[in-house]
């Protein structure tokens, strides 16, 4: 296989792992609470994660790249999931996939407002595009019965912020960390939050079932550490552009899912805004890459490495 087409092939299963945490996180909300979610699947996922690192190349020795990782793990990855988690349990998985597919306009629109990015009219009209999507998306609910269902749309875009303030704080740190190492650190740092923060939902704690468990290791070692080495793996043989753009598969697959296995039915208008905001993310990605050519894939990967799950 030539090496372009292994490493689309690699970063297209990362996003098809990436989007199906949505719809599973969704099943595991009827018994398991949002952040009691979180602390077992980080926590997971930091002891594998660790062995990794050990195995590989040792634990990182300089202490000011472990705070960094540390701080960029408590925002990206207890804040962001917590609040992923609990838009899923207010607003529907369709709603979250096609919501998150304007993540990285929220980063740029950070960008432009905090680090003093210039943006040219092509990616203003992109940002444009995608929050015009966002709204048809937030505005038409399709078949969604919940009273706090727009809480949950608001809880998601919320976790857009986060998300930019995430990328912002890894972005603004000159870490010389692998970016297996830093993932570990940030998911170490996640996972002991979690911990920290879960036992306020012990009222709603109950014995877990097979289904439970199954779903919990899915998350763990399939979105949380296989889709996160795909991608890396993936992004050393295609351009930037390249795989951010195949990303945009994630909403795709994400709706497809949530119709397959919740059997949720989102509304015409709301399909409409996704394809409106995948429209946008592609001209905003694409102009940037223009701009910014040549972009380290290293760097990309960094960057990426909380995951969009």
């Amino acid at each position: 296989m030539r090496d372009k087409n292994k490493g689309v092939l690699f970063i297209c299963v990362a996003a098809f792992f990436w989007s199906t945490s949505f719809s599973v996180t969704k099943l595991l909300l009827a018994t398991v609470p949002p952040l009691t979610i979180g602390a077992i699947r980080f926590s997971l996922a930091a002891l594998i994660l660790y062995a990794l690192m050990r195995w590989r190349n040792g634990p990182a020795r300089r202490s000011q790249d472990i705070r960094r990782s540390l701080a960029a793990g408590f925002v990206g990855i207890f804040v962001y999931f917590a609040l992923e988690n609990v838009g899923v349990q207010f607003a529907t998985a369709s709603d979250a996939t096609l919501i998150i597919a304007s993540y990285p306009v929220i980063t740029l629109i950070g960008e432009v407002l905090f680090r003093g990015k210039k943006a040219g009219v092509a990616e203003v009209g992109g940002m444009i595009l995608a929050c015009v999507g966002v709204y048809l998306i937030a505005a038409h609910g399709g078949q969604s019965a919940s009273a706090l269902r727009n809480w949950g749309v608001l809880i998601l875009l919320l976790g857009g912020v986060v998300w930019a303030a995430y990328n912002l704080l890894i972005s603004s740190t000159a870490t010389r960390l692998d970016p297996l190492s830093a993932t570990c650190y940030q998911t170490i740092a996640g996972a002991l939050a979690f911990a920290l923060a879960c036992p306020i939902e012990a009222h709603a704690w109950r014995a877990p079932g097979a289904l439970d468990v199954g779903l919990l290791l899915y998350l763990c070692l399939s979105c949380s550490i296989l889709a996160f080495l795909l991608y890396n793996a993936g992004v050393k043989y295609v351009s930037s552009s390249t795989a951010v753009n195949i990303l945009n598969l994630v909403p795709l697959f994400g709706m497809v899912i949530a119709v397959a296995v919740l059997g949720e039915r989102p509304s015409p208008i709301q399909i409409l805004g996704g394809l409106i905001v995948v429209a946008g993310v592609y001209i905003v990605s694409a102009m940037d890459d223009k701009a910014n050519r040549p972009l380290e894939h290293q760097q990309l990967a960094r960057q990426s490495s909380g995951g969009l799950e």
